[in-house]
């Protein structure tokens, strides 16, 4: 009889290694059905147990599935609405992302059919949309999450941007976050209204996404429409991310360095760690003797991000 070790078997296994030697020596498994135990010789080959799966890395999680998708968008699809790490708030429903925006056919595609077929979706999910019962969120949520997949078409924008309008109030809660993130590519001036009530939603995924999408909608040009919610607490990372953005509008900021609240103070610090320059130095200078400490780390920081960024 062939005599085995737990060297024989892979490490990690003593249990099954264990059952491996009973088996052989009973006649029991694989190599020894039906037969008795003096079948089972040396020549006899060892059938090893398949490894079992790779473990989930520590710290890792699944993604919630949100109507047919079951994965987060890659990073080619999305971009990250998350500034730093330390702001999980702003992780929605096990992803993380913003649709590319304003994203527009005659910028993306380089042939026709890629086009037509960007056009038949939109199609596919503007009838969606239409036949969907007010109350079927499970359609709802489906059709907005193959928009998610889709370019702006122009000519189509104020289409698309009045069947998201009621979906704004939707009291389906991923319809509605859903529906408020795809403003951010396919709102229109009409949305403005409803976005602006959202961006001071209880819901900070709602509000955050509210905020970018005003941007979106507004530009560059108008960023004192987007600076007032660096004082709204939970939209205070969707405008802080417009104006990481933008790159420009430092001189919308600056009142709300003046503000009797610490947190708008610092809010309106995390904005200027990307768009302020030389002139934002002298306000962020009297900061330093601010009674709040966190105040005085902040302005300190982002005084040395502005320098650094002059440095390049």
């Amino acid at each position: 009889m062939m005599s085995l070790t737990f060297r024989e078997l892979p490490i990690g296994y003593p249990v099954l290694a264990c059952m491996a030697i009973v088996g052989l020596s009973s006649g029991c498994g694989p190599s020894g059905a039906g037969r008795p135990p003096s079948s089972v010789t040396g020549s006899s080959p060892v059938v090893s147990p398949a490894p079992p799966p790779p473990p989930v890395p520590h710290g890792a999680h699944e993604a919630v599935p949100i109507g047919a998708a079951n994965a987060p968008p890659t990073a080619a699809e999305s971009t990250p609405l998350r500034i730093v790490n330390q702001h999980p708030d702003l992780v929605v429903f096990g992803y993380d992302w913003l649709p590319k925006g304003p994203r527009t056919a005659d910028m993306q595609f380089t042939d026709m059919a890629s086009a037509a077929e960007n056009e038949a979706l939109v199609d596919e999910v503007l009838r969606s949309l239409r036949f969907a019962a007010t109350d079927d969120s499970a359609s709802q949520e489906q059709a907005l999450q193959k928009l998610k997949e889709t370019h702006r078409i122009d000519a189509r924008r104020a289409e698309v941007s009045s069947a998201l309008e009621p979906l704004l109030d939707s009291l389906a809660q991923r319809v509605q976050i859903l529906a408020t993130a795809m403003c951010a590519t396919w709102g229109s001036p009409p949305n403005l209204p409803s976005l602006a009530r959202l961006a001071s939603a209880d819901d900070p995924h709602v509000s955050n996404y509210a905020a970018h999408a005003i941007y979106c909608i507004v530009g560059s040009d108008d960023m004192s429409q987007v600076a007032k919610y660096l004082a709204v607490e939970n939209a205070k990372w969707g405008a802080v991310r417009a104006f990481l953005a933008a790159k420009t509008g430092e001189e919308h900021v600056w009142p709300l360095l003046r503000s009797e609240d610490p947190k708008t103070i610092i809010n309106a610090c995390s904005a200027l760690n990307y768009v302020g320059t030389a002139q934002s130095v002298g306000d962020l200078t009297s900061l330093l003797k601010h009674p709040d400490e966190k105040v005085r780390q902040m302005a300190r920081a982002t005084m040395g991000m502005i320098q650094r960024r002059g440095n390049r």
